[in-house]
């Protein structure tokens, strides 16, 4: 968890145009858990990126927040929210629950600061929540975190072979299902090895390791030429 929570109150803005997620991530917002954390949190819901661009603009986040977001849908785009809040200048953390991993866009909204990219909501939910509004209570820069790429190398540096290969597919956002095909060996298998990369990477999402990638990548193809 990124840190203790001491806040008073938060606000959470969900962007969805499916119920499912939607219900899913009230009841995150609204789960006990959430509420012994956050005494007062709100949960703004939205169908479309223009309600909540409209709502934003009238009444802009005040104290910490964060922006749950699925993409792609027909209203509601991913990208299109960064954009928004960038020009706002208030870039709150935003949490994707993407479609596709394989979408095109993926690797823009990680480069673009994505806090958490999911394929589906689960259990893990109110914790992604709870950390995203200590981050925005903190203005954590996640960035400094991660160390320089003089480090970073270091860390790929002591990788085995296998590991570095699930490393890379971890960073193209891969689940351990699609490695397991891939690589052809067991979920287990891929579990146990993404276990050691976590541990020696020091990533524990997936945004953190294509972030990596992102950042390791160009460095790595500068080495082998």
């Amino acid at each position: 968890m990124a840190g203790t929570l001491k806040l008073e109150r938060a606000n959470v803005y969900v962007v969805a145009q499916n119920e499912v997620l939607r219900d899913t991530c009230c009841a995150a917002v609204s789960s006990e858990y959430l509420r012994r954390q956050i005494p007062s949190v709100e949960c703004h819901v939205f169908g479309t990126v223009n309600n909540f661009e409209v709502a934003f603009r009238q009444s802009p986040a005040a104290g910490p927040a964060c922006v749950i977001v699925e993409h792609p849908a027909r209203e509601c785009d991913g990208v299109r929210i960064f954009e928004f809040l960038k020009k706002r200048g208030r870039p709150v953390p935003v949490i994707v629950v993407a479609k596709d991993f394989d979408d095109p866009d993926i690797i823009y909204l990680v480069d673009a600061g994505a806090y958490e990219i999911s394929e589906h909501p689960d259990r893990q939910l109110v914790r992604v929540i709870a950390d995203a509004l200590t981050a925005d209570s903190n203005n954590d820069n996640n960035d400094s975190k991660r160390g320089s790429i003089a480090q970073l190398l270091a860390r790929y540096r002591t990788l085995t072979p296998r590991e570095k290969t699930v490393f890379q597919c971890l960073c193209r956002g891969l689940s351990n299902k699609r490695i397991a095909r891939e690589l052809g060996v067991s979920v287990k298998t891929v579990e146990v090895h993404r276990g050691r990369v976590m541990t020696k990477m020091g990533a524990c999402s997936v945004v953190e390791f294509m972030r990596l990638g992102l950042t390791l990548n160009p460095d790595l193809e500068d080495k082998k030429a």
